[in-house]
């Protein structure tokens, strides 16, 4: 029995079925030699496939899939390791190679399915690019009060000064007013 196969009688399962298009993550399944045997549509949109994935071809070869090695700038495939050394594995930010040759960052884990008949992998990912545009823009706005050419301040209940950025300082120091408000004169 291939995994194809396996993966085929699972997909009459009705409710198998409805949770495998449900699915909000992609999901790719990889028979032992690292070939696509399917995709979820989650899994497919992610990439821009559609519904058009195609089944079959090694999966490095469509996915391109790469994750950074730690203080460099190379990068590695984690496929080799789940279906050479069948360990399991977790990645928070790994590269995904789309249809249209555009790279898609993804969080990225691998599971090892050896209680079939014949064993193949899962390779289950979410789509980080809401994350990452959301984290840009909250450096971005972050780092605004610092580059506003306007004096900016924040206050307490109290009155008594929490913040002033750069603008305010040097109108501050010019009008000769201290941190805590009163003149140095």
């Amino acid at each position: 029995m291939t995994s194809a196969f396996v993966l085929t009688e699972a997909m009459r399962s009705p409710i198998f079925r409805s949770i495998w298009e449900g699915l909000m993550a992609g999901v790719c399944f990889i028979d032992s030699q690292g070939n696509v045997v399917a995709m979820n549509p989650a899994g497919s949109h992610i990439l821009g496939w559609g519904a058009q994935i195609p089944v079959g071809e090694p999966c490095h070869a469509l996915l391109g899939c790469e994750i950074p090695i730690s203080n460099s700038e190379e990068m590695m495939c984690p496929l080799q390791g789940l279906l050479q050394e069948k360990k399991m594995f977790w990645v928070p930010r790994a590269r995904f190679r789309g249809r249209h040759q555009q790279w898609c960052w993804v969080e990225l884990k691998g599971i090892v399915l050896d209680e079939i008949e014949e064993s193949g992998s899962l390779l289950i990912f979410r789509d980080l690019s809401a994350d990452l545009k959301y984290d840009h823009d909250r450096r971005r706005l972050a780092s605004i009060p610092e580059e506003c050419p306007f004096p900016i301040i924040e206050m307490d209940a109290a009155g008594h000064l929490v913040y002033a950025n750069a603008a305010m300082v040097a109108l501050m120091e010019y009008a000769g007013i201290r941190a805590d408000g009163f003149s140095m004169a």
